[in-house]
């Protein structure tokens, strides 16, 4: 008996009243899902538009950050290299001043240096004179 339970009338009752309101209410229901799936259609339209707009505008921006980046750093390598030439000839000129003046050192020291060797000579020389 168990079994047949479910089927009393109380249930069968609530049933056909489901039914009934599922009849009444239906063209209703389906109307109003029909309006809310459209709108949703659209929304999601809309949405996708405006994210591929998005994304053009980004593609732009930066096809336009690269184009600068690209041109600013043409520039840079150029000064960079302007700059490089420039401080290898401040170097080398620099290079040959130092060594201009290292030669005259050079000199100045082998004439100081031949001057002490003479006066040392002179003085051995004297000093022996002395001693004979």
């Amino acid at each position: 008996m168990n079994i047949l339970k479910p089927f009393g009338s109380q249930n069968f009752v609530l049933g056909i009243g489901i039914a009934a309101l599922g009849y009444l209410l239906g063209p209703t229901l389906k109307q109003g899902a029909r309006t809310v799936a459209v709108k949703g259609v659209q929304g999601a339209m809309m949405a996708g538009n405006t994210a591929s707009n998005i994304m053009e505008t980004g593609k732009e921006n930066m096809g336009n950050l690269f184009e600068r980046m690209t041109g600013n750093q043409k520039e840079y390598m150029q000064m960079e290299q302007h700059f490089r030439q420039n401080l290898m000839n401040e170097i080398k000129s620099e290079r040959e001043e130092y060594n201009s003046v290292l030669k005259e050192l050079v000199t100045t020291m082998k004439s100081l240096q031949s001057e002490v060797h003479s006066l040392k000579d002179a003085s051995n020389h004297n000093i022996q004179k002395e001693k004979s």
